[in-house]
């Protein structure tokens, strides 16, 4: 079988070698800065917002509940509270425990990790 391309290390010589260096750079205004190339790599002072905060809806837990969870073997665990996005949960998620959460809510302290909604079957309690 004939192979078709080239190796990688042979691609990015290629590319490194039809290129031009950066030879001088421009102080703009940001707003003025759509379509050109950064000199350098710019960063934020601080996150914004500056929590860590859930990317999806689901159900914020500690993953180590988790451990040997599957369709045949389901975990249990109790949901304490509900967070919408610009609300705040002021209990901490312990063993067992989860908060329902949704997108751009804040995780709350105890828990590293959210479960999609979709990936959960919510079972009303007894």
């Amino acid at each position: 079988m004939e192979q078709i391309g080239i190796e990688l290390e042979q691609a990015v010589e290629i590319i490194l070698n039809s290129v031009d260096e950066m030879e001088r750079t421009q102080l703009i205004f940001t707003k003025e800065a759509n379509g050109r190339i950064l000199a350098e790599e710019i960063y934020a002072p601080f996150d914004n917002p500056p929590f860590h905060r859930s990317p999806l809806d689901g159900f914020a837990l500690r993953s180590e509940d988790l451990t040997g969870a599957s369709k045949a073997a389901p975990k249990s665990i109790q949901v304490i509270d509900t967070v919408y996005a610009g609300g705040y949960c002021n209990k901490t998620v312990k063993q067992g425990e989860a908060v329902r959460i949704m997108t751009g809510a804040p995780i709350p302290d105890g828990a590293d990790c959210v479960i999609r909604l979709e990936d959960i079957e919510e079972v009303p309690s007894e």
